[in-house]
């Protein structure tokens, strides 16, 4: 092609997706145990596992049942260690390989739309591999600008809107 255009190699952090995943679903835990009203001492996440701890067998036996029902995507294991009643949580390897999916697809949902950006006819983007992602964009003279579009952070920001008060726009 005689125009040039620039090709990039992105790869997905799929430790960090599966890492959001598993703090959801601490979250979602928590939030279980409270509602079905099941005591429990506290709840930690190490590495890829979630360790929920419990003073008695029977609170356990309680929580194990209701996550199993609730949460199919996560495998358990009782546990018990010194005068504390563990049940630690994995994600099933059926459900890491569908967030590590679920991340690509996003992420190259997400390149599509930056891409638009810069008005390149006719660009390539897919998936690589398991966790990569091939950008092309034919025409494109300025690399720097393209990769400071493609390598930006998303970021949500929230603010308070106080709806009775009318601003004016001065």
């Amino acid at each position: 092609d005689l125009r040039g255009g620039v090709h990039f190699m992105l790869q997905v952090d799929m430790k960090g997706a599966l890492s959001k995943a598993l703090d959801r679903y601490s979250a979602d835990i928590r939030g279980s145990l409270r509602e079905k009203k099941i005591p429990y001492a506290g709840l930690e996440k190490q590495g890829s596992l979630i360790i929920v701890k419990f003073r008695s067998a029977e609170s356990r036996a309680q929580a194990e049942a209701e996550i199993k029902k609730t949460y199919t995507d996560l495998s358990l294991r009782d546990q018990n260690v010194e005068a504390e009643f563990h049940l630690t949580a994995t994600l099933t390897p059926g459900a890491q390989k569908r967030i590590q999916d679920s991340a690509v697809q996003q992420n190259v949902t997400t390149l599509r739309n930056r891409v638009n950006e810069l008005g390149v006819a006719e660009p390539i983007i897919q998936q690589a591999g398991v966790d990569r992602v091939v950008v092309q964009l034919p025409g494109v003279q300025d690399t720097a600008k393209a990769k400071d579009i493609l390598g930006r952070t998303a970021t949500l920001e929230v603010r308070m809107v106080d709806e009775e008060r009318e601003v004016d726009a001065a």
